[in-house]
C-alpha cells in the first residue's frame, strides 16, 4: 500500500494542494476507507444514507462543494475537478481528478504522516518525536476524522503500534468490502470475464496482485484497453479473487475454492492459493470422516490430487498421496488408483505403509512359524 502514494500507474485521482503551491496526490477509494470526513465528500447521499442505517457511528450528511468553497469545511479553501463541473455532480462516482487547495493552518509534514498512516497503518514517528509534531499529527486526524488515529493518540493508555495496525486494516477492510469491492464507484479498469463486465479499481489491484501490477504497467497492451478481456478465467473464481484483493479474505460459502484455486494460480497469487487448499483440505476431511471406509472416497481423492497439482497446490496434493499411501492395503484394489500419473504412484510406492519389504518378511515369518509350530496327532 506505501508503494501507491505517487504512483502515477495505480489511478491517482485527488490532488491536495498546500498553500506553498507543492501537491501530493491520493486515491479516493483510501481516503474514503480511513476518513468519515471524506466519505461524506466523496460518497453519494444514498452511499452514506446506508452507511448511517449499517453503522449507528457514521453520521454526518453529504458535503458538497458549496459547503467547502463557501468555507464551512475545516481543512479545506477551495474543490473543484479536472471537468468543467463541480465534483459533487452527477458525475461524482465517474473517473475524473479532484483538487483539494488545504488551508494554511494544515502543517504539511503532520498531513504527509497522516496520509501515510491512511496507506499503511503505521505512524512513522520518530523516538525524538515532540509534543509539538504529535499534536500537529493529531490536529490533522481530529480535522479529517481519522477516527482510529485520533483515538490512538489521545488514548492515555498504553496501545501498541500492532494494535494501531490492526485496528485500521480492520476498519479498511470493512469499507473497502462495503463500499468498493465488486463495485463500479470510483472504479477505473474494466474486465471481461465470461462476457460479463467487472469493475475494479487499479490501486487495489496495484496494490495486492505483482501479477496485475505488470499487467496494468504502461509496458502491456492490457494497460491501454478500456476494457481487459480474460478469456480463460471463470467468472465465480474471479470475484472470489477480487474479494481476496480487496479484502484479504475469501466467503468460501460464497465462491467455490476450486474456481478460486484456478484464478490464484493465473495470476500468481501464493498466498490466495494456500487459504483455498486449508478450505479443500477442511471439506475433504469432513467428508472422509462421514464414511466408514476411506476407499469410499478414493474417487473424490484422486481429483482434488490431479486439480491442485494442476494448479499448483502442492501442499494440497503431497497431503493426500501421503494419505493414500499410509493406508494403502484399504486403497490399494481401487482401479482409481490408476487415473493417477506414474510420477504420483511411484510416490506412493516409496512411502506406502507398511512398506512392501516389511510385508514380505512378515510373510516369511508366518510361513517359518506355522512349519516351526505344527502338531502331529499320534
Amino acid at each position: 500500500m506505501a508503494n501507491l502514494l505517487g504512483d502515477s500507474c495505480s489511478g491517482l485521482d485527488v490532488t491536495f494542494i498546500f498553500p506553498d503551491k507543492t501537491t501530493v496526490e491520493a486515491h479516493r477509494l483510501v481516503l474514503c476507507c480511513t476518513s468519515s470526513l471524506f466519505r461524506r465528500m466523496f460518497l453519494s447521499h444514498r452511499a452514506l444514507s446506508n452507511l448511517n442505517a449499517s453503522d449507528p457511528d457514521e453520521v454526518g450528511g453529504k458535503l458538497t462543494s458549496k459547503d467547502i468553497n463557501g468555507g464551512r469545511v475545516v481543512g479545506f479553501v477551495l474543490v473543484s475537478s479536472d471537468r468543467d463541473v463541480p465534483y459533487d455532480c452527477v458525475y461524482f462516482e465517474e473517473t475524473l481528478r479532484i483538487f483539494l487547495t488545504l488551508s494554511e493552518d494544515i502543517s504539511k509534514n503532520a498531513f504527509k504522516n497522516v496520509l501515510n498512516f491512511m496507506y499503511t497503518g503505521k505512524l512513522s514517528l520518530s523516538a525524538e518525536a515532540d509534543e509539538k509534531q504529535t499534536a500537529a499529527i493529531l490536529d490533522v486526524a481530529q480535522t479529517f476524522q481519522i477516527d482510529v488515529l485520533t483515538d490512538f493518540l489521545k488514548s492515555d493508555q498504553e496501545v501498541s503500534e500492532l494494535d494501531l495496525h490492526d485496528q485500521w486494516k480492520s476498519e479498511f477492510v470493512s469499507f473497502n468490502s462495503r463500499l468498493f469491492c465488486n463495485s463500479s464507484r470510483f472504479s477505473d479498469v474494466s474486465f471481461c470475464v465470461d462476457e460479463h463486465p467487472v469493475r475494479a479499481h487499479r490501486c487495489v489491484l496495484v496494490a495486492h496482485c505483482d501479477f496485475m501490477a505488470a499487467m496494468l504497467s504502461g509496458n502491456f497492451q492490457e494497460s491501454g484497453q478500456n476494457e481487459i478481456p480474460l478469456p480463460s478465467v471463470s467468472l465465480h473464481g474471479f470475484l472470489g479473487f477480487l474479494q481476496y484483493l480487496y479484502t484479504d479474505d475469501v466467503n468460501f460459502e460464497r465462491h467455490n475454492p476450486i474456481e478460486v484455486l484456478k484464478v490464484a494460480n493465473q495470476f500468481c497469487s501464493a498466498r490466495l492459493i494456500s487459504l483455498c487448499e486449508v478450505c479443500l483440505e477442511k471439506k475433504m476431511e469432513t467428508s472422509l470422516a462421514s464414511t466408514r471406509k476411506k476407499s469410499d472416497k478414493v474417487g473424490d481423492l484422486i481429483e482434488l490430487i490431479v486439480i491442485a497439482q494442476t494448479h499448483n497446490a502442492h501442499q494440497l496434493a503431497s497431503k493426500y498421496l501421503y494419505y493414500i499411501a499410509i493406508n494403502f492395503e484399504e486403497f490399494k484394489k481401487k482401479k482409481e488408483l490408476d487415473c493417477l500419473s506414474t510420477d504420483n504412484l511411484v510416490l506412493i510406492e516409496q512411502q506406502r505403509w507398511p512398506p512392501p519389504c516389511y510385508l514380505t518378511e512378515l510373510n516369511a515369518y508366518r510361513r517359518t512359524r506355522d512349519r516351526e509350530s505344527s502338531c502331529i496327532l499320534m
